[in-house]
């Protein structure tokens, strides 16, 4: 699963679209797994650009206790207040001041006559 934590730190909306309509904290996972009856007893981070992770998940009732990365990733979820409402609202926040950024650059450069052509690669 692609981190909604990571995707959140590095500012990736440009990541999001309709192939990928779903991104998951480990909280959720966890949530949607135990409906299931299915407990995560680990997790582990790749280094793949986008940051997934991997979930290992077993029956609830052999499942035993979780390990020391699933509490520490659900830590830093909660620190990033990923398990409220507001937590999710600061990533628009981001998003549209980075738009508003690129903007204010863009005209600023026409209204100064900045120019760069692309060169042709043929």
């Amino acid at each position: 699963m692609q981190h909604l934590l990571r995707l959140i730190e590095r500012r990736q909306y440009d990541t999001i679209y309709h192939e990928h309509f779903q991104y998951y904290t480990l909280l959720t996972l966890i949530r949607a797994l135990r409906s299931g009856g299915l407990e995560v007893v680990d997790v582990e981070e790749t280094r793949h650009p986008r940051w997934l992770h991997r979930a290992f998940a077993r029956p609830v009732e052999v499942a035993g206790p979780a390990s020391e990365a699933v509490r520490r990733v659900l830590a830093e979820e909660r620190a990033a207040g990923l398990d409220t409402v507001a937590g999710h609202a600061g990533f628009a926040h981001a998003v549209l001041q980075i738009k508003r950024d690129l903007l204010g650059f863009l005209i600023e450069a026409s209204r100064e006559g900045r120019r760069r052509r692309l060169r042709s690669s043929g």
